[in-house]
């Protein structure tokens, strides 16, 4: 394997692709990626159709297609599900990327996986990255993305998306839980847990920008109003600055019906997140992860 590989790699011709029940884990970059080119490129190669870097590029179906965020995704199949894979020790030698990563691609799902030990300083757990949409991540857990105390990296990665929803899912463990820059809008950030470790700092909220930033965006599409709410924030060692860091969220007009409690997991030290029935969690609308299925099925673990 080389040592810059992914595990296992969707390109953006190929859609409707299952990748579940994987042990993936000491990977030097990303355990499951999948990928597809933004309007930057296709703006390159309609300009330069002789370019080498037009191959593969279906230009007679272009045309004079608008190249907008929404207008290119016909292009790229999308609809790839990536569930109930077991992954750690990943992003060992590589920065920006993450346990699971996908590239402007549409309708991803990101579903039931258990994600643990991001290497790298800069390194994401869960990562959706330049002009991703309609896409989904729910029920996972994402624990030491990157390890407390290093770097930029973050548990969640929302990076120039639309029309993201983020649900039900676990991020423990890492000292930046979320950053959502250069959102386009139309961001769900929903009933999901945050939990603490070795600080509470803030990444980029999920404000919806406009312009053209560095520009590769799409200067004037806003893809509606963006929600953070009813999330369950704690920090066993530091549950003074979680709730600073919830008021000063709400300052900014987020989280308006979140909560700083203890969601009393049985042993999430070891992994172990298994919700009391009488969880403040629960009470916010979280619903309780099974998970006893990820990973190789049981045929393949004998």
């Amino acid at each position: 394997m080389d040592w810059q590989a992914t595990g296992i790699g969707v390109g953006g011709g190929a859609g409707y692709v299952t990748i579940s029940h994987n042990h993936i884990h000491h990977m030097p970059y990303s355990c499951v990626q999948t990928g597809a080119s933004k309007i930057r490129e296709y703006k390159f190669v309609r300009a330069n159709p002789d370019s080498p870097r037009a191959r593969g590029y279906r230009l007679d179906e272009i045309g004079d297609t608008p190249l907008t965020v929404e207008a290119v995704k016909r292009f790229t199949a999308g609809h790839v599900v990536m569930e109930y894979n077991y992954c750690h020790d990943f992003m060992l030698r590589l920065d920006d990327g993450g346990a699971l990563y996908a590239h402007a691609t549409h309708h991803t799902v990101m579903r039931g996986n258990l994600l643990a030990r991001a290497g790298r300083p800069n390194a994401f757990g869960l990562y959706y990255d330049d002009e991703e949409l309609d896409s989904v991540m729910e029920g996972n857990i994402v624990a030491r993305c990157p390890s407390p105390g290093k770097g930029g990296g973050s548990a969640l990665h929302l990076h120039d998306n639309a029309r993201i929803t983020v649900r039900h899912n676990i991020f423990a463990f890492s000292h930046r839980l979320c950053s959502v820059p250069n959102s386009y809008g139309g961001i769900r950030l929903t009933e999901n847990i945050f939990l603490f470790s070795g600080g509470c700092l803030p990444g980029p909220e999920p404000k919806t920008v406009r312009g053209p930033g560095d520009g590769r965006r799409q200067p004037d599409w806003d893809a509606g109003p963006s929600t953070m709410d009813r999330n369950l924030y704690w920090s066993a060692d530091q549950p003074d600055a979680a709730r600073a860091f919830l008021a000063a969220w709400q300052a900014k007009g987020w989280d308006a019906h979140s909560a700083v409690a203890d969601p009393r997991f049985a042993d999430a030290a070891n992994l172990d997140f298994t919700l009391p029935a009488d969880s403040p969690a629960l009470k916010l609308g979280f619903q309780a992860l099974e998970l006893t299925d990820v990973g190789p099925r049981k045929e393949w673990r004998e």
